[in-house]
């Protein structure tokens, strides 16, 4: 059987874009679980880094956020974006002169979602209590698509 050189070519194009679509399908159904940023730990009373999570495949991503207060104050969470996995650079409010750092704080033991608008490649947070952080807890998690 002889195939004309353009259907030749279509079926080619149509294949390789079969072929792209099963490697982007893969790829989103491994970006879409929910990865961890910060295991279930007691917090401290200085700010501590999570491990940080590659994002630049989502378009959006919410935290997970599992908080147990104990004789804590509350709990204090900023949210941190790195084009490089090296540099990081801290979330900002823009409304206000001086881009104010922005603190999530908690005062009640809860678990909560935390919507976030993705500024870069790489996102960590750093977490910090205050008060007495006796049987204190957080685990945070980065769930995007």
């Amino acid at each position: 059987m002889n195939i004309p050189r353009d259907t030749a070519n279509l079926i080619q194009r149509v294949i390789d874009n079969l072929s792209q679509l099963h490697v982007n399908i893969e790829q989103a159904a491994q970006t879409a679980a929910v990865q961890t940023l910060r295991a279930a730990a007691q917090l401290t009373t200085s700010y501590v880094n999570s491990s940080s999570v590659s994002v630049e495949h989502f378009d959006k991503a919410s935290l997970l956020i599992a908080f147990t207060k104990g004789s804590l104050t509350s709990c204090e969470i900023q949210i941190q974006f790195s084009p490089d996995n090296s540099t990081w650079y801290t979330e900002t409010d823009a409304a206000y002169s001086g881009h104010s750092v922005i603190e999530h704080v908690f005062t009640d033991s809860g678990n909560y979602v935390l919507g976030i608008d993705l500024a870069d490649k790489y996102v960590r947070v750093r977490a910090k209590g205050t008060g007495t952080v006796t049987d204190s807890s957080l685990a945070v998690y980065l769930s995007g698509r």
